[in-house]
C-alpha cells in the first residue's frame, strides 16, 4: 500500500507481511509466495513512479541499487515501467551494488578536486 504525507511517499508492507505468513503457515508452495511478494514490491515502485511523473512531469527513472541485482524484481519492475510510458535506465557497465556507490563517489570527488584547481583539464 503506497501512502503519502508530508515527508512524502512511502509503502506499507504490513498487510503482504501478514498475507505471506498465512500463507507460510497454510504451507503453501514457496514459489507463490515469492511471486506475490515480488510482484507487490514491484507494482508499488510502479505506482510511486506513476505518482511522480503525474507530479513532477518527469519521465525517467533510472533502477539502481543493490535491490535491483535481484533478476525477477528488475525484470518485473522494468516491464511495468516500460508499459507505462516511462524512459527507464539500468546498469550496463557499472555493479548495481556498492561497486557502482564507489564509483559514483570518485566521479564526485574527481570533479570537486577538478574544479578546486587540482587537475589542469584542456578543456
Amino acid at each position: 500500500e503506497v501512502l503519502s504525507d508530508e515527508a512524502g511517499y512511502h509503502v506499507s508492507f504490513r498487510r503482504l507481511i501478514a498475507a505471506l505468513a498465512d500463507d507460510v503457515r497454510k504451507d503453501r508452495e514457496s514459489s507463490r509466495i515469492s511471486g506475490v511478494f515480488h510482484r507487490t514490491v514491484a507494482a508499488a515502485t510502479t505506482d510511486i513512479c506513476l505518482r511522480l511523473r503525474e507530479e513532477t512531469a518527469v519521465n525517467r527513472v533510472a533502477l539502481s541499487g543493490g535491490v535491483f541485482q535481484n533478476r525477477l524484481l528488475l525484470g518485473l519492475v522494468l516491464d511495468d515501467l516500460e508499459k507505462n510510458g516511462f524512459e527507464v535506465f539500468i546498469h550496463s557497465r557499472v555493479p548495481t551494488n556498492d561497486g557502482g556507490i564507489s564509483l559514483g563517489q570518485a566521479a564526485i570527488a574527481l570533479t570537486k578536486y577538478i574544479e578546486q584547481g587540482g587537475i589542469e583539464t584542456d578543456g
